[in-house]
């Protein structure tokens, strides 16, 4: 308060003050009284203190906006006093209000209007519309205060029309402010990525909403979408807002890093945005600060991500498909940008035991941030061999993000570029089709499907020489009981296939590593198989394991409402099991006799659909004389990774055939230890 007194007692033009002590002999006047007018140009202040004042009382006067137009001390103990003084131009019409802090503070409301009256105006326009294209207010002229912001004239509209708003102000300074609500519309009403942007003659501006200074003429536009960092992206940069969550709700000074991180076009910016929030965590004790490391290193990858994004260029018109190529000296540029920053963190964080750690798990990332269109549907990302040789000197990765949309390269072995540059093809489906799709999944499906997540494309020019590590926002809740599964279109005759990598849901998004491109969508599958939904206390443990399997095609049940949990598993039936786990051919004998497989030959199968790896642990079953020295380093191998599990009374029973609720927990178990391991 006290930084604005100085701006405006600059511009005061004080006419009279005049202050009257008590005259001798008379009495002080017990209680202070104050009255407040303006006539003309002049405003007119008069009253008097308390009897029991101090000597010098503050009295001060804000306007209709809370800014302060007028400042001065009194005399206490009961003097009388007048004051006039001509309002600056820049004070805003309408009610303001004079306080004396007497002992007991008094007020008056008057009606203020500034010097020469009128105020200077701009002319600008505002659109509001919600969900799916409702119109919450039509487009319509304003008249507001030259150097309002895009904030003030939300504020002001949804004043006019008795609309609610609500904002978020992390450090309640009035600064740096976001909209949560309008008209009872909030951010994830209609999904993880649903929320308000604005856009400025059709362009989504790089500024905070209370920072972007309108300008006659200006047409302004809110918009909800349910797809944030999608929306907003028709700036005319041509780059895309990557969205990022921090998952502390109390790491306020990192949210707002990872907000400023948008704004941000070079390393001595983001290392600036840096430097500023370990300064504000500074201030938290060393106990506080440990609940925010991990939002700290969020902050950290994505700072580095954005020191090497790929600002595609401006576009004047759109397609439904758009070609976005990446030269190889971009690349080495962007790779450069992103060394000299982990260096500027280096020398930031050289003191500091508990964040330094976390520049050991940064991944060099070259990003490149998909722009977003409503016609643009289809992007082929094209990318040279120099380029790609620029990405493995620096041990990076290759990312494509549009919102909260994310999918990286993962090299599964060196690559040999050709003359051709790579070709990444990515789609995006619309509703129309995304629909058409799931019916086509559910066709065949005895139990419950939901989709997670929308459908895409991915198509690569280098099948096998990639994996593709996705990053998708939620667009459902998995049911009780279903199990998120990744289902997989490789194009041609073939349908849709569900794939068996392990899909979690982390943080509002599905994560998986796929190795197969083709159109892919994330289903909550729950298969309907009776005796595992009505098993026994002495069954719970077979649920997830059925359930899980079923929903990625590892097991099959014996009919479609039947698993058969206390069946003994065959051999051939094992074999196709443990074949759709490792994607290789079944393994081992496959005689299609009924008989029950064993113990010792699960164990020997499992240990070569692995091909080994891994600290194994000495064997102590009491029955290890009736494990063949031959068997014995796959028994431990089985029994070391957790895959297979010895009897309550100490022994392996190595001859001892397996239920078909046994099997499914042991192949559980092995394909969720593969599949985080990247076997």
């Amino acid at each position: 308060m006290w930084k604005r007194l100085g701006k405006w007692l600059a511009v005061l033009l004080l006419l009279t003050t005049c202050t009257m002590p008590p005259v001798s002999g008379i009495a002080a006047q017990a209680d202070a009284a104050l009255e407040a007018e303006q006539s003309g140009s002049t405003v007119t202040i008069s009253g008097h203190t308390g009897a029991d004042d101090p000597p010098k009382v503050a009295l001060l006067v804000v306007d209709a906006q809370g800014q302060t137009v007028y400042f001065q001390d009194v005399a206490g103990g009961g003097a009388s006093f007048r004051i006039q003084f001509q309002p600056a131009e820049t004070a805003s019409n309408g009610k303001a209000v004079a306080t004396l802090y007497s002992r007991t503070p008094v007020s008056d409301t008057f009606s203020l209007k500034a010097e020469n009256g009128e105020e200077k105006k701009i002319g600008v326009t505002l659109r509001i519309e919600g969900f799916d294209k409702e119109e919450i207010l039509a487009k319509s002229g304003w008249s507001i205060k030259k150097g309002s912001s895009v904030y003030d004239l939300l504020v002001y509209a949804a004043e006019e029309n008795e609309l609610d708003v609500e904002v978020s102000d992390p450090d309640g300074d009035g600064h740096d402010l976001y909209v949560k609500s309008i008209a009872g519309l909030a951010e994830f009403d209609k999904g993880p990525g649903s929320g308000w942007v604005y856009k400025v003659n059709g362009v989504g501006p790089q500024a905070p909403v209370d920072r972007y200074v309108l300008e006659d003429g200006d047409d302004v536009e809110w918009l909800y979408t349910s797809d944030y960092g999608n929306t907003e992206i028709g700036d005319g940069s041509g780059q895309d807002r990557i969205a990022y969550r921090v998952s502390n709700k109390d790491a306020v000074n990192v949210e707002k890093a990872l907000n400023q991180l948008t704004f941000a076009e070079d390393v001595e910016t983001i290392a600036r945005i840096a430097e500023d929030l370990f300064f504000d965590l500074a201030e938290y004790s060393i106990e506080k600060q440990r609940g925010f490391v991990a939002d700290v290193g969020l902050f950290l990858q994505a700072a580095c991500e954005r020191a090497a994004t790929f600002a595609v260029p401006k576009k004047e018109s759109w397609e439904t498909t758009r070609v976005i190529e990446l030269p190889g000296e971009d690349a080495k540029k962007l790779l450069a940008a992103q060394a000299e920053f982990q260096e500027k963190l280096q020398e930031m964080l050289e003191s500091s035991t508990l964040y330094k750690p976390l520049l050991k798990e940064l991944k060099p990332t070259l990003l490149i941030g998909l722009p977003s269109d409503q016609e643009t549907t289809k992007y082929q990302i094209l990318v040279d061999r120099e380029a790609w040789e620029a990405m493995r000197q620096a041990g990076a990765r290759l990312g494509i993000a549009r919102g909260n949309w994310r999918t990286d390269l993962l090299l599964k072995q060196p690559l040999t570029i050709g003359a051709d540059p790579f070709q990444l093809t990515v789609q995006f489906y619309d509703d129309q089709e995304q629909t058409a799709q799931v019916e086509e999944i559910r066709n065949g499906w005895t139990g419950t499907l939901q989709p997670l997540t929308a459908s895409y494309r991915l198509e690569s020019s280098m099948a096998g020489a990639v994996a593709y590590q996705i990053n998708w926002p939620l667009t459902g809740v998995p049911e009780e009981g279903g199990w998120p599964s990744l289902y997989v279109r490789t194009g041609g005759q073939a349908g849709w296939q569900a794939a068996t990598p392990l899909v979690t849901i982390e943080e509002e998004k599905a994560k998986a590593v796929v190795e197969t491109p083709g159109d892919m969508v994330v289903m909550s599958a729950q298969a309907s198989f009776q005796d595992v939904l009505d098993a026994p206390a002495g069954y719970a443990w077979a649920r997830e394991p059925v359930q899980a399997l079923a929903a990625v095609g590892v097991v099959k049940g014996k009919s479609p409402l039947r698993f058969g949990l206390t069946d003994t598993v065959t051999r051939q039936e094992f074999a196709a099991m443990l074949a759709r786990i490792s994607e290789k051919e079944a393994v081992g004998e496959q005689r299609d006799d009924g008989a029950g497989i064993s113990r010792l030959e699960i164990a020997s199968r499992l240990a070569q659909a692995y091909g080994g790896g891994g600290s194994i642990e000495p064997l102590r079953f009491t029955d290890l004389q009736m494990i063949p020295e031959l068997d014995r380093e796959a028994v431990a191998l089985c029994t070391s990774h957790g895959w297979m599990l010895g009897r309550a009374d100490g022994r392996f029973d190595p001859q001892a055939v397996i239920t078909r609720a046994e099997a499914a927990a042991v192949l559980y178990r092995f394909w969720r230890n593969v599949q985080t391991q990247g076997k």
